[in-house]
């Protein structure tokens, strides 16, 4: 019996992992233009199908890259927005008077810490009715940890969590946050 027979790598092209969904990685991004992308809206930079915040320091490979060319585009958040489109929906009902300032403030600075970990990550819009306020995302993970994030701010036992997922072919995350 021979050892070794197959090599490391030829065990890996053999065996490839199935990519979640049938979809690669970052392949929802669309095709990568050569060289560099910019946002017209927001200013991310699409470098090797990754978006950057602006301000990010830029590596020699992204400066060498800037040789081939700057495009500029409009990035998938700023499209979902232009388009009035959005992923995640926040629902916070009956929330008392003493606490909206603090929601509010609370869904900003969320948004910030989310915005710095992925600039594709935001929160659209918040509104506010007189059944409480709605908040929308572009990513459905970011509306299911924010709710989470109000939740855990303001103690367990006086907010009720439900969280809906849509079917199929959608990726919308309703979750509905009710004060008691």
């Amino acid at each position: 019996m021979k050892t070794g027979f197959f090599k490391k790598r030829d065990a890996k092209s053999i065996f490839k992992k199935p990519e979640p969904n049938g979809v690669p990685k970052h392949d929802e991004y669309g095709r990568s233009h050569k060289g560099v992308a910019v946002c017209k809206k927001c200013h991310n930079v699409l470098f090797k199908k990754e978006w950057h915040r602006p301000g990010v320091q830029l590596s020699d490979q992204i400066l060498l890259a800037r040789k081939k060319g700057v495009h500029f585009v409009l990035c998938p958040s700023c499209t979902m927005i232009a388009n009035k489109q959005y992923e995640g929906e926040v629902m916070v009902k009956n929330v008392p008077e003493k606490y909206e300032v603090e929601l509010v403030n609370l869904i900003a600075s969320y948004n910030e810490q989310a915005q710095k970990r992925d600039p594709q990550d935001r929160v659209i819009t918040i509104e506010k009715s007189k059944k409480g306020y709605r908040v929308t995302t572009t990513e459905n993970q970011l509306a299911v940890r924010l709710a989470k994030k109000i939740r855990s701010a303001f103690s367990k036992g006086r907010v009720a969590l439900h969280i809906s997922h849509s079917s199929e072919p959608y990726e919308v995350e309703r979750v509905v946050l009710t004060f008691k």
